[in-house]
C-alpha cells in the first residue's frame, strides 16, 4: 500500500519600486495579471521551476523518504506540493512534511526563486526643483520596477491532505 500527501499554499508576485535605489512600493499582482500584462514573466518562471525542480525534487524525496516529488500552480497561484510514498502515512507524518514545505517555500527553494528578476524596467524622469534662493534647476530621477515570484509569505495559509 502507500498515499500521498499534498501541501496546498499560495505562490505571489510582487512587483517592487526602487526609486534612485530605495524601496519605495511593493505591490502583489494577481497571477491572471502577470500571464495578461507580464506573459514573458510568467514563462521565465515556468522554466526557472522546470529546470529546478528535478535536482531540487531529488533532495525533498531524501529527507521526506518519498519516492516521488511533484510540484504545480494553477492560474490563481494556488500551489500543489504532491508527496508520493512506498507505505502509509499518518497524521504526524503529514504535519512534519507540511512543515518541511513550509521551511523550503521560505528559506529554500522560494528564497532562491525570490531572487530572480522575472520582469526589469526602468523610467527616468525629470521634476523641476528649486534651491534655496528660488531658482529652478531640473533634477532626474529615476525607478526601477522589478517582478518577483515568492512561494512564501507571511500571511500565506497552508493546509494538507492524505490520500
Amino acid at each position: 500500500m502507500g498515499n500521498s500527501i499534498i501541501v496546498y499554499g499560495k505562490g505571489r508576485f510582487f512587483m517592487t519600486d526602487y526609486d534612485n535605489g530605495y524601496n519605495s512600493a511593493e505591490t502583489e499582482i494577481p497571477v491572471k495579471d502577470v500571464m495578461e500584462f507580464y506573459p514573458e514573466a510568467w514563462e521565465k518562471l515556468q522554466d526557472i521551476v522546470a529546470n529546478d525542480k528535478q535536482e531540487l525534487f531529488n533532495i525533498f524525496k531524501e529527507q521526506t523518504g518519498a519516492k516521488s516529488v511533484d510540484f504545480e500552480m494553477d492560474n490563481n497561484g494556488v500551489t500543489k506540493m504532491t508527496y508520493i510514498f512506498n507505505s502509509d502515512v499518518d497524521e504526524n507524518k503529514a504535519k512534519q512534511i507540511m512543515e518541511y514545505t513550509i521551511g523550503q517555500y521560505s528559506d529554500g527553494w522560494g528564497e532562491g526563486l525570490e531572487q530572480e528578476e522575472l520582469y526589469t524596467e526602468t523610467e527616468t524622469y525629470t521634476e523641476t526643483e528649486e534651491d534655496e534662493e528660488g531658482e529652478e534647476y531640473e533634477e532626474e530621477y529615476e525607478t526601477e520596477y522589478i517582478l518577483t515570484f515568492h512561494l512564501w509569505k507571511r500571511d500565506t495559509k497552508y493546509s494538507y491532505i492524505i490520500k
